[in-house]
C-alpha cells in the first residue's frame, strides 16, 4: 500500500522547494544530491513514484523530472504556514523598506494605497492588488459640490481617514449656484462624521418634504460612491511575466482580459475578506477559472477584524516563492493597519 509517511513528505517538500528555485522539473539524481535526507537515486525514484500515484507530483513528459501539482503546492504552503505559526514569524523584522516606503505616503491615503500595490509588486516580483475601503461606509470629513455648468456637478468627498474621491454627477435639472452654496453649508454642518449611507437615512428624516432637490443630489452621490467601492489598485502585471515561457504569457493574456472586467478580482477579494490571517489560493482553488494557472496570497487590512477596510494580495505563478511572498503580504497588511487609521 502506498503511504504518505514522513520520508515521503520530506521528499515532496524538497521537490517543491527545488522546483521553485530552478523553475525546472526535478529529477531523482538532483534530489539525491540536494535533498535534506540522504537516499540513493533509486530509493528516491520509488518515493517519487508513490508521490505521483498520490497526486502530489506529475511528469510533464517522458524521461523528464517531476513537477508539483496543485496538491503538492498546497502541502508545501500548509507546511510553511504551520512553521510560521510555531516560530511566530511575520513581525516585520528584516523588511524595513516596507514601513519606510508606506509611511512617506501616510498623509494621502489614495497615494498610500497606490504605493502599497507598487511595493508589493516590487518586493515579490508578482502582480499586486490592493482594494480601497468602501467610501460609502466611511465617516465624512468634508464634502463640496461645485457647479460645472448646466446640470453637471463636481463632487469632492474627503473621508475621516483621508481618502479623497472626485466625481462628476449629472442631475436631472440644473442646480443654481445659490442652491449649491446652501447644500454645501448644510452638509458640512449636519453630515460630518457619519457615512454616506447614514447621511442618506438622516436626510430622509429631516428633509422628507423640504429640499427634495438636495436629497436627490445626495442619493446620486451615494450611488456613485457605491460604484467606487470596487476600486482596486493594481501593479506589476508585466513584472509577473518577466522570464516566463511563451505559453505562460499567452495564458496571462486571458487573465488580463478578466482583470479588465474586474469581476475576477472582486471574487478573490471577497474570499480574502471572509478569511482570517493570510489566505492562499493555489491553482484550481482560485474562485474563478481564469486563475487556475496562478496562486494568490492575500490578507485583509484594518484594525477591526469583523469589518476590515479592504484587502491586499499578490498574484503570481504557482511556483512563486511562497515563504517570501507570505512574509511580505503579512508585513504590508500590518503597516496598512497602522497607517489607515
Amino acid at each position: 500500500m502506498t503511504e504518505f509517511d514522513q520520508r515521503s513528505q520530506t521528499i515532496l517538500h524538497d521537490i517543491v522547494r527545488l522546483y521553485i528555485d530552478s523553475q525546472e522539473p526535478v529529477g531523482s539524481r538532483t534530489l539525491s544530491r540536494q535533498s535534506s535526507i540522504k537516499l540513493s537515486a533509486s530509493s528516491i525514484r520509488n518515493v517519487m513514484s508513490d508521490l505521483e500515484y498520490l497526486g502530489f507530483i506529475t511528469q510533464p513528459h517522458t524521461s523528464a523530472g517531476r513537477i508539483p501539482t496543485d496538491s503538492g503546492f498546497r502541502f508545501y504552503v500548509d507546511s510553511l504556514v504551520t512553521m510560521r505559526k510555531n516560530l511566530r514569524e511575520g513581525t516585520g523584522v528584516g523588511h524595513p523598506d516596507i514601513p519606510r516606503s508606506l509611511s512617506g505616503k501616510a498623509d494621502n491615503k489614495n497615494q498610500l494605497l497606490q504605493e502599497t500595490s507598487r511595493v508589493l509588486s516590487a518586493m515579490t516580483g508578482c502582480m499586486a492588488l490592493v482594494s480601497a475601503p468602501k467610501l460609502s461606509q466611511l465617516p465624512i470629513r468634508h464634502v463640496n459640490f461645485l457647479g460645472l455648468g448646466g446640470n453637471r456637478i463636481l463632487v469632492v468627498l474627503v473621508t475621516e481617514s483621508g481618502l479623497v474621491q472626485n466625481a462628476v454627477i449629472t442631475m436631472d435639472n440644473e442646480v443654481s449656484a445659490d442652491d449649491l452654496e446652501k447644500i454645501n453649508r448644510f452638509v458640512n454642518e449636519h453630515m460630518l462624521g457619519i457615512s454616506l449611507h447614514q447621511a442618506r437615512r438622516k436626510l430622509r428624516i429631516m428633509l422628507e418634504r423640504e429640499m427634495r432637490q438636495f436629497r436627490h443630489l445626495m442619493e446620486k452621490l451615494s450611488t456613485h460612491a457605491e460604484e467606487s467601492d470596487n476600486q482596486i489598485y493594481l501593479e506589476g502585471f508585466l513584472q509577473m511575466l518577466s522570464g516566463r515561457k511563451v505559453d505562460e504569457i499567452q495564458r496571462a493574456q486571458s487573465l488580463l482580459r478578466a482583470f479588465e472586467e474586474k469581476k475576477l478580482i472582486f471574487d478573490v477579494i471577497d474570499h480574502s475578506l471572509a478569511a482570517p490571517g493570510v489566505k492562499i489560493f493555489i491553482g484550481a482553488e482560485n474562485p474563478v477559472e481564469d486563475m487556475s494557472d496562478y496562486s494568490v496570497v492575500a490578507k485583509k487590512y484594518g484594525s477591526d477584524e469583523q469589518s476590515p477596510l479592504g484587502a491586499i494580495g499578490v498574484i503570481g505563478p504557482k511556483s512563486m516563492n511562497y515563504q517570501h511572498v507570505i512574509d511580505i503580504v503579512d508585513i504590508t497588511a500590518a503597516c496598512l493597519d497602522d497607517l489607515m487609521q
